[in-house]
């Protein structure tokens, strides 16, 4: 389903309840610290536990092979950026309501995002003629008491999408649930004005 930095996203099939599944495997190389690994796998527990209809769910987290796996839902949409017409006002609206919606319910347990762009904003056309968000790829996400300022969890890079990052990432000052509202106030101005960035 696609691959990034820090690990990749596959395709399977439960064949226990005989429905198609996301895998996403986050690769711990050789030589890391189990510091690391002890992060990675107790970010993706709170993730699981972060139920929301507007937040992909995760069915299951396990270590395999060195790596952390999780098996969430598939998802059959579109990304935001892949849109090839324009959302009208009032489907533009229900989006902003239901990523907002997702983001209070992720901040109330103290998780952010630190990555929101076009292309981790779903849309799902339901039966109803509705529009449904997904938000995807918490896998930035961290505890606000955990994460005091932008310091990367393990080395190398910033945390965030160069379009979309907030100031005070850029400055490398405390991030928090502001953060996530700067760049999904990006992701909004690109919606409407049609411009979008990964």
């Amino acid at each position: 389903l696609g691959r990034g930095g820090v690990g990749e996203g596959l395709l399977a099939y439960d064949r226990q309840l005989q429905r198609l599944v996301a895998v996403k495997r986050v690769h711990l190389r050789i030589g890391e610290s189990e510091k690391r690994a002890a992060v990675v796998m107790e970010e993706a527990k709170r993730l699981a536990r972060l139920q929301h209809p507007n937040i992909v769910t995760v069915f299951d987290v396990r270590e395999h092979k060195g790596d952390v796996v999780m098996v969430m839902e598939y998802l059959s949409g579109h990304t935001l950026e892949s849109l090839q017409v324009p959302l009208s006002i009032d489907e533009f609206v229900e989006v902003a309501r239901q990523s907002l919606d997702a983001l209070v319910a992720a901040h109330a347990l103290g998780m952010v995002h630190l990555d929101l762009k076009s292309t981790n904003i779903m849309l799902i056309a339901l039966a109803t003629g509705r529009l449904q968000v997904k938000l995807l790829d918490f896998g930035l996400a961290a505890m606000i008491d955990q994460l005091p300022s932008q310091t990367p969890l393990w080395g190398g890079g910033l945390l965030g999408s160069v379009y979309t990052v907030a100031p005070e990432q850029l400055e490398r000052k405390p991030v928090g649930g502001r953060t996530d509202l700067y760049s999904l106030g990006c992701v909004f101005y690109h919606a409407l004005s049609r411009i979008f960035y990964s």
